[in-house]
């Protein structure tokens, strides 16, 4: 399938910041290059191109593509929703990133980074960004792994060969280890905390055998809090800044495009004192999308938390 066909898909399901321009751009400087230095013949660099350039159509629309509770099975893309997120160094607040369209100072600085937070914060959301903006930047091959598809006994290698493959084209397990070599890949690991408990002892054994041995590769893992993840001490640790009030409004001006409910609910948030009780929702992205399906639900908020959680459930269950 060509590049074009697969753009017309993906504009067909709202994906539409990527152009054909910037995929052919990113083909020319990081894709061919690869096989042009590994001296391999015509026809297999040609293959292993179009295979590289159908699996980054792929990666993008995935990842471009945002599940939510307020829109439920509706797609939203990145554009749609994204609030620029903050980055802010492991019990150092004064260090910060802002994940914008400068996302990749922080990898340039840091090939190791390790995003540690609480559910709900948007740690997979930053990595959608992270492997959008790898192709919209032209600055790598982002590889996405969700950890917990990880198979047990499927190794990191493997697992990113099947991503790779189509369905009429395949790459070769020593082909993506010179790609890696080349050093124009990011790899995200995504939800450490998801994994079963009986397999994360492999898996972080997995993790840390990678990271010894891609060198020129930039790694990024995000999880909850947990222990065993101490023993990462080449990874920079960062968590995600809460949200200030005025980024939590932007955000909740997304969910209706600045529509009515938006604009009574944040009304209704600035001016109603007896709302402060609630102000902490507006930190997290999560408890923020909450807030924004109860009050869609009956224009209402509950000034007790027990009652708002009940009217939540209520929201969700209609």
């Amino acid at each position: 399938m060509n590049i074009q066909i697969l753009l017309k898909e993906l504009s067909m399901v709202g994906v539409i910041a990527l152009t054909e321009k910037s995929v052919e751009t990113f083909v020319e400087t990081k894709i061919k290059p690869i096989f042009e230095n590994l001296g391999k013949e015509e026809s297999r660099a040609i293959e292993l191109e179009e295979c590289l350039s159908e699996y980054l159509l792929r990666c993008y629309g995935k990842n471009n593509i945002m599940t939510t509770i307020v829109f439920g099975r509706l797609q939203k893309t990145l554009e749609d929703l994204y609030v620029p997120l903050t980055l802010e160094e492991y019990r150092n607040e004064d260090k910060k990133w802002i994940i914008n369209e400068k996302c990749y100072d922080i990898l340039d600085n840091y090939s190791r980074i390790l995003i540690v937070d609480m559910a709900g914060m948007g740690k997979s959301t930053i990595i959608k960004y992270f492997a959008c903006q790898g192709v919209n930047l032209n600055k790598c091959i982002p590889i996405v792994i969700e950890l917990r598809r990880l198979e047990k006994k499927q190794s990191i290698l493997e697992y990113i060969q099947t991503q790779i493959n189509s369905l009429d084209k395949n790459i070769k397990i020593e082909e993506i280890l010179n790609i890696l070599k080349k050093g124009d890949v990011a790899i995200f690991f995504d939800g450490y905390d998801e994994v079963a408990n009986e397999n994360k002892p492999g898996v972080l054994d997995a993790i840390q055998e990678f990271t010894s041995k891609a060198t020129n590769t930039k790694i990024v893992i995000t999880s909850r809090e947990e222990d065993d993840l101490n023993s990462l001490g080449e990874y920079k640790c960062v968590n995600i800044k809460l949200l200030t009030e005025e980024e939590a409004y932007e955000l909740i001006k997304k969910y209706d495009n600045n529509g009515d409910i938006s604009k009574k609910l944040i009304k209704r948030l600035k001016e109603d004192a007896l709302m402060n009780i609630l102000k902490e929702f507006l930190e997290n992205p999560l408890l923020v999308s909450l807030l924004y399906k109860t009050f869609e639900y009956k224009e209402e908020i509950p000034y007790k938390k027990i009652d708002f959680y009940e009217q939540v459930y209520a929201a969700l269950f209609n």
